[in-house]
């Protein structure tokens, strides 16, 4: 989930609510607990919800068949849905753009429980215990004062290492490295027109 442009409306320490001011879709969720897992969309499309469909309790006949098989077999390389890659696929249900589920085995990590749910342009969630990348916040009506002091402050704002864009995460140099190697290139260029000054005036 993109959450870096979402406005911070409500929060107490790993449960917080956002205000999502350009939704792509009409609802959306996905939850997980233990080793179980489960995300869905509503009306429209989220390239980290991946689109399935089974006719038996793990039997994929859509997009492609497979039975008891991961997300990875589905949608190799697929980078959207990295983070799901190692699931296995138990239940899907499709009815084109209107709805779509899916249900997972996951393996077991130390998440007791994780949810997120998006309507409309309202969306919440919450991690027990706490994950790296939902914020740690005390905020009401809008007015955060941890852990910074703010009003309407962006999830960007506090945690921006953790909505970075895609491409920098994926390997890609982070701005401020592009930029840093740039004026090292310039200052390097600078300092042997110098020298060749230098080495004319000598002669």
């Amino acid at each position: 989930m993109d959450k870096s442009e979402y406005y911070i409306v409500s929060g107490l320490c790993c449960e917080n609510a956002y205000l999502d001011t350009a939704p792509k879709v009409c609802g959306a969720g996905e939850s997980e607990c233990l080793c179980c897992a489960s995300d869905y969309v509503l009306c429209g499309e989220l390239d980290y919800v991946p689109r399935m469909c089974t006719l038996l309790p793990g039997c994929v006949i859509m997009p492609k068949f497979g039975c008891c098989k991961t997300v990875d077999h589905y949608f190799p390389g697929e980078a959207a849905l990295a983070k799901k890659k190692d699931r296995t696929v138990c239940d899907a249900t499709c009815c084109g753009g209107c709805y779509y589920e899916t249900t997972y085995l996951k393996p077991f990590d130390c998440a007791c429980r994780s949810t997120s749910r998006m309507c409309c342009c309202l969306v919440s969630e919450f991690a027990l215990p706490c994950a790296d990348d939902v914020p740690k916040t005390f905020v009401l009506y809008g007015l955060m004062l941890y852990p910074k002091v703010g009003c309407c402050v962006k999830v960007k704002d506090v945690m921006p290492a953790q909505v970075a864009p895609a491409a920098e995460k994926e390997g890609g140099a982070p701005p401020a490295a592009e930029a840093g190697a740039g004026a090292g290139a310039v200052a390097a260029e600078t300092m042997g027109e110098r020298g060749a000054v230098d080495l004319a005036e000598a002669e």
